[in-house]
């Protein structure tokens, strides 16, 4: 009789997790990649849960941008730590606000735009000349 339920439990709970969105029970992984609102992300960490931009869809003329200090990817809240290499070459943007949580930002990040502000936490401490190359 115990052999029975036991099976019938676990027929029960295949057949529910067959019908839920994959999204409910999926986690992310390092390398998984997403997009959120124009802005390229990648995981980087799974614990604790952090993710890097690293694109950025073509801007219209003169863009601003807030990159947040979170994004949710998989129902999981990641927080943003880095900005990539190149990550904003080339998007005509014209001002970036990036959040305390952002630790590395790398080389050519902003190649080539035609900045005017950049507002950058107090507790980044690592600025390079390449980053902000007009």
């Amino acid at each position: 009789m115990c052999k029975l339920v036991w099976k019938f439990m676990a027929v029960s709970i295949a057949a529910i997790m067959s019908f839920m969105p994959l999204s409910v029970y999926a986690s992310s992984a390092v390398g998984d990649e997403f997009v959120i609102d124009k802005i390229h992300y990648e995981v980087t960490s799974t614990s604790p849960q952090e993710v890097q931009v690293t694109g950025y869809d073509e801007a219209a003329e003169d863009e601003d941008v807030v990159i947040p200090s979170s994004v949710n990817y998989n129902n999981v809240a990641h927080a943003v730590t880095g900005i990539a290499n190149l990550a904003f070459k080339d998007k005509n943007i014209k001002s970036v606000i990036i959040p305390s949580g952002v630790i590395s930002i790398g080389s050519n990040a902003f190649h080539t735009n035609k900045l005017t502000s950049i507002t950058i936490p107090v507790s980044y401490t690592h600025l390079r000349a390449h980053e902000t190359k007009a």
